[in-house]
């Protein structure tokens, strides 16, 4: 026998290993957490928070009753997440201790996912899911971000999870998770809209009873949480919608229409078009004649859209992309198991993970908007006659202020005579990316005009400019 038959036969021998279903299912559980949490805990406070950390580090740190008003805190998020960074930051209010939450959060999604596979799919299915979870660098970037999204797919998929243990259990299970999802991110709705178009798709002639328990869970979270938070939720999902980062998709083709322009026409044709997406997907793939080129096609698609997303562009559609992250690698896992033909499959299972590997590595090495150093520069140049100038939403300051920035900050978009230092600089704190030129505030192209730029010093997505009369 030949070296090359050999080794062809030691992979094809470790692959076999790797999907025969253990005798100990908690076993993969442990190993699929602690592997996922340890790729999440590398560096988890190596880079700067960017500003909306800022925001977490800073709105976390209001009292209780604070948080729980929403006018005293985020009118865009819900204060379920707030609230449980409020109680963490006890222990540690570090970029890691802020951070670690999420990493949590998204080990934990990985276990799930993998529970769900075992369910649906066969223990198989439910490993390689898992994997592509674990090792996705969608996943992680936000695994290791003082945000909420994580949080969202966890409950998402934890609902799921709920609906495949069936009966009453399961149905608790799955209203009390989307009830905590929308409690901690308003987009957990559009995570379990995406799912349940799916799960109806798949269920709705073999098993109508599954239907039923989703529109009851649907409707027994969505009457709780309206209860509770149910003005708020609409409030602030139009002002998700409002930001300049939700984009011209949003803004010129969906909020100019009266259908979905709003949060419940926008989740309806999300739920509708995911449906329609899901149904072609699995005719084609499920095809005869064509079905292995168009599995090919879909999981190829799958793997460089992973691998690219360390990109640093877009960042407000993948933070919704990511709430369904865990159900997507679920219909992956199943396509390539199930609908690849067998002497394709190990090439497949290795080519998406080492893809996903290589880009989460290659996203350890992406800064994040420099607060850290801008703050430091300023703190060490800076005279206390000084004041700082940050952009005009009420945030913009957290990150600086998180970082111990200690000049009085404005945050108006049209300096009066009043707001200006009577004989000090002013330290301009403005986005950079690389789209972007000068101005990029209405405030910078004011200063400009009127007083005398000293210098600018560039940061990771930020500029520092400093002028003096």
């Amino acid at each position: 026998m030949s070296n090359r038959s050999v080794t062809v036969g030691r992979v094809d021998g470790g692959f076999r290993r790797l999907m025969a279903t253990p005798g100990r299912a908690w076993i993969v559980i442990l190993v699929v957490f602690i592997a996922a949490l340890s790729l999440r805990l590398v560096d988890i406070g190596g880079r700067s928070l960017w500003v909306d950390e800022g925001a977490t580090a800073v709105i976390s740190q209001l009292d209780i009753d604070q948080l729980l008003a929403s006018e005293d805190a985020d009118r865009e998020h819900p204060p379920g997440y707030y609230t449980l960074i409020h109680l963490t930051s006890t222990v540690s209010d570090s970029e890691a201790g802020l951070r670690l939450p999420s990493a949590l959060a998204s080990a934990l999604a990985a276990v799930v996912t993998y529970l769900v596979g075992r369910r649906l799919g066969g223990h198989q299915v439910g490993l390689l899911s898992a994997a592509i979870i674990a090792l996705s660098p969608l996943d992680l970037w936000y695994a290791q971000e003082a945000r909420q999204p994580v949080f969202a797919g966890l409950a998402v998929i934890g609902a799921i999870w709920g609906l495949t243990r069936r009966g009453w259990v399961g149905i608790s299970v799955s209203a009390v998770a989307i009830f905590l999802g929308l409690y901690f991110d308003y987009i957990t709705a559009v995570g379990w809209l995406a799912a349940g178009a799916i799960w109806m798709v798949m269920w709705f002639k073999s098993d109508r009873v599954r239907v039923v328990e989703w529109l009851g869970v649907t409707a027994a979270a969505g009457v709780a949480f309206a209860v509770v938070q149910g003005p708020e939720f609409v409030g602030g999902f139009r002002g998700l919608l409002g930001y300049d980062g939700a984009g011209v998709w949003y803004g010129v083709v969906l909020g100019s229409n009266p259908v979905t322009s709003n949060a419940f026409g926008l989740l309806l044709l999300a739920g509708i078009a995911t449906a329609v997406l899901f149904a072609v997907g699995n005719r084609l793939t499920g095809s005869v004649k064509s079905g292995t080129a168009w599995t090919t096609l879909i999981v190829a698609g799958f793997a460089i859209g992973s691998a690219l997303s360390p990109i640093p562009r877009a960042y407000s559609v993948k933070k919704v992309i990511v709430v369904g992250w865990p159900v997507l690698a679920l219909v992956i896992g199943f396509l390539i198991l199930h609908r690849l033909r067998p002497q394709w499959r190990r090439t497949a299972v290795a080519g998406v993970l080492a893809l996903s590997l290589m880009a989460s590595t290659v996203s350890f090495f992406i800064p994040k908007d420099d607060w850290r150093a801008a703050t430091a520069h300023i703190n060490r140049l800076a005279m206390s006659r000084d004041m700082v100038w940050v952009g005009p939403e009420p945030w913009a300051a957290d990150a600086y202020l998180y970082y111990g920035g200690s000049l009085p900050v404005s945050l108006e978009a049209e300096p009066s005579a009043a707001d200006l230092p009577a004989n000090g600089e002013v330290w301009l704190i403005t986005y950079r990316r690389p789209q972007d030129v000068a101005p990029s505030l209405a405030v910078e192209e004011w200063f400009d005009q009127n007083w005398l730029l000293v210098e600018e010093v560039p940061f990771y997505r930020l500029a520092i400019r400093r002028y003096a009369r």
